[in-house]
């Protein structure tokens, strides 16, 4: 099941490009974890070339799966790869920086093959001036200018596909071009492809953005993509900023950074996982909106990854599925209650119990050896001294605080929790967990935005700059009621 990409806007190709190199990385690279030899003296000779073969196995159908999904082989050199991907802006600076960077070689395995990725040149729109930040130019003026070459692009990628599992779309909330342009082109899609699963990764502005017009042009955005995609995967420039300087220790953070925690969210979110028994074709976005967003009225969701641990200190750490899931439960407790991301004795204050707001669904993903929440082993050859039977003991009471979540669903909603694993381990770390959630707690970001939009739109503020692009009043009227709308549906959960 392939997916295509768009990538939309200056933020929209960014992120866009973390993501495929962080991919790369992962399905390139044989993970130091896969192999992992340093019980040599705990294990008969045997019983280790049966795991060496079985991770051997495990590793391939990874890379292959995952490969597909996203890239194809290049005509040119077997271990060349493209992204399956359309890269649009309205400036054609970034759109080229992308294109001139995108050309990665890592080394892989004993035979030091160099497999590279990159995009394609000839899958690109971009044109000579921004959109000044205006939603309505990027919707109203460029919309049109800019649909007949996507169509053609988008078909050409389509066409590439086996078998299409959908469309993974890039933008931000903020801008000219990824909110208006983006808005624009995404419900475009949907009436071309009506069938295909529509997922749109946006990113929220800051709560003290530099861009006066910013509340506008997010819920505009909000308003008119909300109803064309399946599903929305929403992150805040403010909480990223929040988990970078808390769990990675950054006391400078860059949009690097952020775009770099945003994209291993991505990654693990979408590449190769099975729920027990089910392991066979693998549908990423499919399984995703089947289960998180099955609700046409519920469609916001967001994702959290654990352990979040600086390069420097990632070789002293000592992994436990205890810890890992205990440290993804104090993350989600932290997003839960919005005063909590500006408080810098957070951390403190956890003790273990998850916060049980209102919630549609929950999938929670485990990769590493042993990932399975009932094994009693610990995968950590730097623990291997610490009491098996204290390890399983604190990973069940773990498990069971997640499965409380179940009583935060609404009365039709009573399988919302989904758990999934895959025994390859990612980001370089023996094991790692990603919590994928679609809750009432993220309405306060919603909530925020539309209040400085109405307290804009009541004096008319700058809505002048809107209607010389053809944004008429009634577009903010309808705009403000649907989202107003939305954040009802989620108040009755």
């Amino acid at each position: 099941m392939s997916v295509v990409t768009i990538q939309i806007g200056q933020y929209g190709n960014q992120i866009g490009h973390e993501f495929f190199s962080t991919l790369a990385k992962e399905l390139f690279c044989e993970s130091e974890n896969c192999n992992d030899n340093k019980n040599k003296d705990t294990e008969n000779k045997t019983a280790q070339n049966i795991k060496l073969n079985q991770n051997r196995i495990l590793k391939d159908s990874f890379e292959e799966d995952g490969l597909d999904i996203f890239f194809q082989n290049s005509a040119k050199n077997r271990n060349s790869y493209v992204a399956r991907c359309v890269l649009i802006d309205t400036e054609a600076k970034v759109v080229d920086r992308v294109l001139s960077s995108s050309l990665s070689s890592i080394s892989v395995s004993s035979d030091m093959l160099n497999k590279t990725w990159s995009y394609n040149k000839k899958f690109k729109i971009s044109h000579k001036y921004g959109s000044g930040n205006n939603w309505a130019q990027g919707f109203y003026s460029f919309g049109a200018k800019v649909v007949d070459s996507l169509d053609e692009l988008i078909r050409h990628q389509v066409e590439k596909c086996d078998r299409l599992g959908g469309f993974l779309s890039m933008m931000s909330l903020a801008g000219g071009t990824g909110s208006g342009l983006g808005s624009y082109l995404i419900r475009h899609l949907r009436e071309y492809y009506d069938k295909s699963a529509i997922i749109s990764q946006v990113i929220w502005p800051y709560r003290s953005g530099e861009i006066a017009v910013q509340s506008y042009n997010s819920i505009l955005s909000l308003a008119h993509i909300y109803e064309a995609v399946d599903s929305i995967v929403a992150f805040s420039n403010d909480g990223m900023q929040k988990t970078c300087q808390l769990q990675l220790g950054l006391t400078k953070v860059s949009l690097s950074d952020i775009n770099r925690l945003i994209s291993m969210n991505l990654v693990h979110a979408f590449l190769p996982s099975f729920t027990d028994g089910l392991i066979g074709s693998y549908d990423c976005l499919g399984d995703y909106i089947n289960h998180l967003t099955p609700h046409p009225d519920l469609k916001m969701t967001s994702l959290m990854t654990s352990p979040m641990v600086s390069d420097l200190i990632r070789p002293f750490t000592v992994y436990s599925w205890a810890s890992t899931l205990k440290e993804l439960g104090r993350l989600y407790n932290l997003q839960a209650t919005p005063g909590n991301q500006f408080d810098p004795e957070w951390q403190l204050k956890y003790d273990g119990t998850l916060n049980n707001s209102k919630a549609f669904a929950h999938i929670l993903i485990n990769r590493g050896f042993e990932c399975s929440l009932s094994n009693n082993h610990n995968t950590n050859s730097h623990n291997k001294y610490n009491s098996k039977r204290n390890n399983n003991n604190n990973k069940v009471a773990v498990k069971n605080e997640f499965l409380k979540l179940k009583s935060s669903y609404p009365i039709y909603q009573p399988n919302g929790f989904l758990f999934k694993h895959h025994q390859r381990p990612i980001f370089n770390q023996h094991m790692s967990s990603l919590l994928a959630y679609n809750d009432v707690n993220q309405m306060y970001i919603v909530d925020e935005a539309l209040e400085k939009t109405c307290k804009l739109f009541e004096n008319r503020t700058y809505v002048h700059q809107y209607e010389r692009h053809g944004c008429a009043v009634d577009d903010f009227v309808d705009s403000i009621l649907m989202v107003q709308q939305l954040l009802s549906n989620y108040a009755r959960l």
